[in-house]
């Protein structure tokens, strides 16, 4: 048996049960005959009876295929987090309150506003030009409620210098 991930164990002691002493969780790394698999472990050390020794309990169990589930997810999220990085397209999320939860940096180019700015502002209408913010907060309602909406669309933002700025938007 060959450990090659040494665990990041959590515990607890003293848990408020009368009779648990212990309570230990981790995830293993672990070779067996040439075969990698992940574990996730639970142990519970209790004391029932004061003139005996303490009760080990554990539960093993093979977490392999989360743990390649939640690899491939992390690669996913780097490959996108790059390619947006990367765009030379404004991209945002924007979440059911209308407030930007993540911006990229060509966002910051095409506003002058910092990324924090751009994140911690009230609702992405408070960029809006304001002749365009009738139509755009409608269209996003629509979306929100799920109504159909127009996709492809130009408005107008006023940059962080005042000036007004002509974009289209291709919205998902």
């Amino acid at each position: 048996v060959e450990i090659t991930a040494l665990p990041e164990v959590t515990s607890t002691w003293g848990t408020g049960y009368s009779n648990v002493v212990a309570e230990l969780s981790f995830d293993l790394q672990v070779t067996i005959d040439g075969t990698t698999v992940w574990t996730e472990s639970s142990v519970r050390i209790m004391q029932t009876q004061p003139e005996l020794p303490p009760e080990v309990f554990g539960v093993t169990r093979n977490i392999t295929e989360r743990k390649k589930a939640e690899a491939a997810i992390h690669e996913r999220e780097e490959l996108y987090k790059a390619i947006s990085e990367n765009s030379n397209n404004g991209i945002c999320i924007i979440d059911r309150n209308a407030k930007t939860e993540w911006a990229n940096n060509k966002m910051q180019e095409i506003s002058l506003y910092n990324l924090s700015q751009i994140e911690n502002a009230e609702s992405f209408a408070s960029f809006l030009a304001e002749e365009s913010i009738p139509f755009v907060v409608s269209n996003f309602h629509k979306v929100i409620s799920g109504e159909a909406y127009v996709h492809d669309y130009q408005f107008s933002i006023i940059r962080s210098t005042g000036e007004k700025r002509l974009c289209s938007k291709y919205m998902t």
